[in-house]
C-alpha cells in the first residue's frame, strides 16, 4: 500500500499492531515539511493507510516517536 505522498524523514511507531508515521518532508514543487499522522492498518491481509484528524502541533522532519503510557500522561 502506497502512502497519500511519498515522504522522507520520518519516524515510524508500532502502537497496537498499527504501524504510525510521525513529521516527514514531501515534495510539491518545494520542499514540504508535514504536521499529518499517518496510520497503517492491516486485516486479513489487507493493509491501507490513513490519516488522523490529530496531527503534530509543529510540522517536523526527522523526528523520533516514543510510545509513552497514558499513566505517564496523568
Amino acid at each position: 500500500p502506497l502512502l497519500p505522498k511519498p515522504l522522507v524523514g520520518f519516524s515510524t511507531l508500532e502502537i497496537h499492531g498499527d504501524a504510525y508515521i510521525f513529521g516527514a518532508q514531501y515534495y510539491s514543487g518545494g520542499y514540504n515539511y508535514n504536521s499529518a499522522i499517518y496510520k497503517l492498518t492491516c486485516s486479513s491481509g489487507i493493509c491501507s493507510w490513513s490519516t488522523l484528524n490529530q496531527e503534530l502541533k509543529v510540522a517536523r522532519i526527522d523526528t523520533i516517536a516514543i510510545p509513552v503510557p497514558n499513566n505517564f500522561c496523568t
